[in-house]
């Protein structure tokens, strides 16, 4: 086995341990428009969701319809104005995707029956507190939002938040470690010491401010974007 090959197993396999719980602990977030909270257009590409609210065929056809027009919108409003700085340009695109976020949830909630629509709105509370985990924070804007909390509950909330995220940052931390020794312990004393010389100091990369998902992504985007995402990930299926 290659000394490359060392080196990928031990990233693959970590980040297979390691990688869902790194979401929560850094406060998951989400949305087809770039949103922290999960919309009712992505929800509804879910055969999972459109079979629990028991949609009719005219309905479906209705959503495949604004699911389109939703992604002409997204496009057109992708290709304006290349020309204006990267900042005017954001604020263009932020502007753009609330005026289409909104217009898309009046004419959903116009297209479903009143018990489809609390229905809805109830999967959408559930997974905006599972995305991340309970304490990410689109759980707490989640929960302060459905519930109405005063202000001072709302710091109090976010706090106990954080202070359960960084306990989480701690033992994922030390779960790392321990499960690169349990891993590194099947290699020869021999390999072992190859794989150190390989890697060197440690280091550690600090993740990117802010990660766009859902949608192409806004132009204008600062540098540590990742350039191999998809531009048009988001978009719905016809």
């Amino acid at each position: 086995m290659g000394r490359g090959n060392y080196q990928r197993i031990v990233a693959f396999t970590l980040g297979m341990v390691i990688g869902p719980a790194l979401v929560m602990a850094q406060g998951g977030r989400g949305g087809w428009f770039g949103e922290r909270d999960q919309d009712s257009l992505s929800l509804l590409r879910s055969e999972a969701v459109i079979k629990e609210l028991s949609l009719s065929d005219e309905q479906k056809q209705q959503l495949r319809h604004l699911a389109h027009e939703v992604r002409m919108q997204v496009r057109q409003t992708f290709a304006e104005n290349p020309n204006l700085k990267p900042d005017a340009r954001r604020r263009r695109w932020a502007n753009s995707m609330k005026r289409i976020r909104n217009d898309a949830q009046a004419k959903i909630d116009k297209m479903l029956l009143p018990a489809q629509r609390d229905r809805l709105r109830q999967i959408a509370l559930q997974m905006d507190m599972r995305r991340g985990g309970p304490a990410s924070h689109s759980a707490v804007e989640s929960i302060s939002k459905a519930l109405d909390l005063s202000e001072d509950q709302q710091k109090q909330l976010a706090q106990r938040a954080e202070e359960i995220r960084m306990g989480l940052r701690e033992e994922i931390s030390q779960a790392t470690r321990q499960a690169e020794a349990k891993l590194l312990s099947e290699l020869t004393p021999e390999q072992q010491k190859q794989l150190r010389e390989l890697t060197g100091d440690e280091f550690h990369v600090p993740p990117p401010s802010r990660r766009w998902r859902g949608g192409p992504r806004p132009p204008g985007r600062d540098a540590d974007s990742n350039p191999d995402e998809e531009p048009d990930r988001g978009r719905d299926r016809d």
